[in-house]
């Protein structure tokens, strides 16, 4: 028996749920999730749909993420219980286990200011950073738990998945003039085009960012011995209403250079990767490397 993704109306549910399940505007929304909902329903958690009614971004960046993990043909696993990581892809001889998280806007001072509709306002660009190293410290230190607990071993692959999809629509707003997870991770600030013709653009280094209490917070992640568990950060700028049913083509791996345990190659040559290219202490370089199998298999 077919089980539709959506349920009936209930109090306190997400606003943007309820929209794409009763607008009529909300249709062709309606329609690709539960599209979606057909190939994710043999992963999903018990009582994911309940959850989805209620913790709409979150959910769906499960669905989404899990389901482009799929059409590239890994083998996936996900656990019902939320003592374990949200999935966990078998390579070999290799666990590589995924932490997926869609930071909030905020609430206080700091917090990501709503989309202004036929107005002119400056990006938030400083507080979407805030948002986006808040939750990779909060998986990272997930991550740091569960091995404390025996549930995972150090020797493991960990990847944290982060979506922008809840940040008021400014995901898409954010990878000018570089990638905002290279800000986050590898410390690239604002861009320097030097006044002499014979020397190249590039990118100031920028370490950390401030709130408006004045407290630091670091960015360079990646460069940091307290992040050395983590692989890799595997993100998304799409969201609900702009996401394609291709989710994996939206999927970008950024490497950390100084990790622990490498990601297996079966995942990179896969999915858009990003890595350190060459370092000194004048200089770092990033690449960006295109997937060489696509979703069919084809090279």
């Amino acid at each position: 028996m077919t089980v539709n993704l959506f349920q009936r109306p209930k109090p306190g549910e997400g606003k943007l749920y309820a929209r794409i399940r009763d607008h009529r505007c909300g249709e062709p929304y309606r329609q690709r999730l539960e599209q979606m909902w057909l190939v994710y329903r043999d992963y999903a958690p018990k009582g994911f749909r309940k959850k989805l009614q209620f913790e709409f971004h979150q959910r769906w960046w499960e669905m989404y993420l899990t389901v482009g993990l799929h059409r590239l043909g890994f083998s996936i696993s996900t656990s019902s219980r939320d003592d374990k990581p949200d999935l966990l892809l078998k390579l070999g001889n290799t666990k590589v286990w995924i932490e997926a998280i869609t930071p909030t806007p905020g609430t206080k001072s700091d917090a990501v200011p709503k989309l202004v509709v036929n107005g002119v306002e400056d990006l938030p660009m400083r507080e979407c950073l805030l948002r986006f190293t808040q939750a990779i410290t909060a998986k990272r230190d997930v991550f740091n738990r569960y091995i404390q607990r025996g549930i995972v071993s150090e020797t493991d692959c960990f990847i944290i998945a982060l979506s922008a999809c809840n940040l008021n629509q400014f995901g898409s707003l954010l990878d000018w003039p570089q990638h905002v997870m290279l800000r986050v991770l590898a410390g690239a600030g604002d861009l320097t085009i030097p006044l002499r013709k014979s020397a190249s653009a590039y990118f100031k280094r920028q370490n950390v960012i401030f709130r408006d209490s004045g407290s630091p917070v670091d960015l360079s992640l990646f460069y940091s011995d307290e992040f050395t568990l983590i692989s890799g950060v595997l993100y998304s700028k799409d969201d609900p209403l702009n996401a394609l049913l291709a989710p994996e083509t939206s999927l970008e791996l950024f490497l950390n250079p100084n990790s622990k345990v490498e990601v297996p190659r079966a995942i990179t040559k896969k999915l858009t990767t990003w890595s350190e290219e060459r370092a000194t202490r004048e200089e770092i370089r990033w690449k960006r490397t295109q997937p060489t199998i696509s979703a069919d298999g084809v090279v």
